[in-house]
């Protein structure tokens, strides 16, 4: 939620236990007062936290009321996910729910533009990919930690959804990197056995974009499946490293 602060701080503390169900949708979020106790800040603080959480889509302000628990599953946006990813280990279930839907919109947003991009490989300007790929493949040959690792891979998979010049895409596949990477459990997922197929794939693509080549739809295809398995393989490696961390489940 920002730079850490003592509003930051305070306002992540009341996320993870609104994401954890201890303020049911539809109750009050402590008031203003009780916050500037609890936390022993003064009142223009604590009005800032609450202000922060209703940016964030976790409480609503309510004239003559205060700020109301939002229903999370019917309100919440994609911020949310990080919330509930910073706490994953607390909230192991609706953690491999929330990073098992996230792949599979990161999924959805790359092989769509893979596949605009692939159509038409020189009418899209490939130097971005070339740029990103070349810095992945530097970070994986010096044992880059996984979070570095996973930074990289996603800036590849930015250049090809930028190129392919959808900008609710782009703004979806931001998103779901921010979330990849709030909880260290995801990034140690992606690479259990090292990160060596995951450059392989990457220079595949890129490598056939920088050059011009086509493939074909059997071709683009494979690659689908290919991508869907790995990801699939990352979620489950993130619910069996998270469920092993002994971590509670959420509570309603």
């Amino acid at each position: 939620m920002g730079a850490p602060t003592v509003v930051t701080d305070m306002a992540d503390a009341l996320a993870g236990r609104i994401v954890a169900g201890a303020y049911p949708a539809g109750t009050l979020a402590p008031s203003v007062r009780q916050l500037a106790e609890e936390f022993s800040v003064n009142r223009a603080t604590a009005q800032l936290v609450l202000v922060r959480l209703e940016a964030a889509r976790l409480v609503e302000a309510r004239r003559g009321k205060g700020f109301v628990v939002r229903d999370l599953g019917r309100d919440g946006g994609l911020e949310i996910c990080r919330v509930v990813l910073r706490h994953a280990a607390r909230l192991p279930d609706t953690a491999v729910a929330v990073f098992t839907g996230t792949l599979d919109l990161y999924h959805d947003v790359l092989t769509r533009s893979a596949r605009l991009v692939a159509a038409r490989p020189g009418a899209h300007d490939h130097t971005a990919a070339v740029g990103a790929l070349a810095r992945f493949e530097e970070l994986s040959a010096a044992g880059a930690a996984p979070a570095a690792l996973l930074s990289a891979e996603l800036a590849i998979a930015r250049a090809f959804t930028t190129a392919a010049a959808r900008p609710v895409r782009i703004a979806l596949l931001n998103s779901v990197a921010e979330i990849l990477l709030e909880a260290p459990e995801a990034a140690a997922a992606h690479y259990p056995a090292g990160q060596h197929g995951h450059v392989l794939l990457w220079r595949t693509l890129v490598t056939g974009w920088a050059g011009g080549v086509v493939p074909t739809t059997a071709e683009l295809d494979l690659l689908d499946d290919v991508l869907e398995l790995r990801l699939r393989q990352v979620g489950d490696r993130f619910a069996t490293r998270l469920r092993g961390s002994g971590g509670t489940a959420l509570r309603a």
